[in-house]
């Protein structure tokens, strides 16, 4: 049997934030392997300690948050920031910008997600030709 991975899923040890992990070590479906400081997944950060979020900014080297539930499910990430609400169009604006996103090596672009997440790919492909594919993955098509 193939392994999927070539090493265990690492915990980022944060202290306010369940289930917070590195999935560096993963194989992609192509052969290659998630990079250390990549692909992180967590639980709720609006719990994180500041010592979680110096954790995740200044060893991790997050840079960008993208939370895509809504208003009532989203409360702000970090304490004394917004609480997240209807902002598809501004996080497609972002996206269209971010360098990651426009690197021309790229062969192709697919947005992929799951719920919410599914729902925004969908709406972002009728909204930018930017992507070539999407994946949506339990779709939340009921949410008005």
């Amino acid at each position: 049997m193939k392994e999927d991975r070539i090493m265990e899923t690492q915990s980022l040890h944060l202290t306010g934030v369940s289930n917070g992990r590195t999935l560096a070590g993963y194989r992609t479906q192509d052969g290659r392997t998630i990079r250390p400081h990549k692909l992180l997944r967590t639980g709720m950060l609006a719990k994180a300690t500041p010592q979680d979020v110096d954790l995740l900014v200044n060893q991790e080297h997050l840079g960008m948050i993208i939370d895509l539930r809504t208003e009532t499910e989203a409360r702000a990430v970090f304490r004394g920031s917004p609480d997240f609400a209807g902002k598809a169009d501004t996080l497609i604006c972002e996206l269209m910008q971010h360098p990651t996103v426009t690197d021309q090596r790229w062969k192709h672009r697919i947005i992929a997600g799951y719920s919410l997440a599914g729902l925004f790919g969908l709406y972002a492909c009728t909204k930018t030709d930017l992507f070539d594919g999407c994946v949506s993955c339990s779709g939340s098509l009921w949410y008005p």
